[in-house]
């Protein structure tokens, strides 16, 4: 990347933007080289073993973060959901699209959800369903729209082993129903 212009360490889980926690400082020998020397506070800390730190570097094209890669621990696995009408069921004919990001703590079984969603104004409800692909299930953890952003929805909680067991079999899914489909106008399996 030729046109960096500045690199962070920011506060936030993945699917989430956050606060800048640590400046990195470019290399004036190799522009490609950012590093940075310094103390993580406790809360900083405490953020990093929860998956909750990553880096941003912003360009002069993309000034809010061109490339990004979130800090992980051994006890952290991310788990990726492309959301669309067609992962309905049945299919959904739908402009909608969203991502969802599940961050998971292997060790506390702690996991934090934000999804993202857009061309989907009407949407009324989000949940973390068990249920693999071409199936329909239970929900199992409720999602919350964010107020100051009705595009992005989050939730925390914890599963139970039996809930884990079905995350890493790939039996859970992200649906975010509207009043167009009160039953589901986008879903992502959530892959590990």
């Amino acid at each position: 990347m030729t046109d960096a212009i500045a690199a962070h360490i920011h506060q936030g889980f993945a699917g989430q933007n956050g606060g800048v926690a640590l400046a990195l400082e470019q290399d004036l020998d190799d522009i490609n080289h950012w590093s940075a020397i310094g103390e993580l506070t406790q809360e900083q800390m405490d953020a990093l073993w929860a998956g909750a730190l990553y880096v941003n570097v912003h360009s002069n094209t993309y000034q809010g973060g061109e490339v990004r890669g979130q800090l992980m621990t051994d006890n952290i696995t991310t788990v990726w959901a492309q959301m669309s009408g067609m992962n309905e069921v049945p299919a959904v004919d739908s402009m909608a699209m969203g991502r969802a990001a599940l961050t998971v703590n292997n060790t506390t079984k702690a996991v934090v959800l934000h999804a993202m969603t857009s061309d989907l104004t009407d949407a009324i409800a989000a949940h973390i369903h068990q249920g693999f692909a071409g199936q329909n299930g239970d929900v199992v953890l409720g999602l919350e729209q964010d107020a100051d952003d009705m595009a992005h929805w989050w939730a925390m909680g914890e599963f139970t082993l039996d809930q884990m067991d079905a995350l890493w079999g790939g039996g859970f899914y992200v649906n975010v129903h509207s009043t167009s489909n009160a039953s589901g106008e986008i879903r992502g399996q959530l892959i590990p």
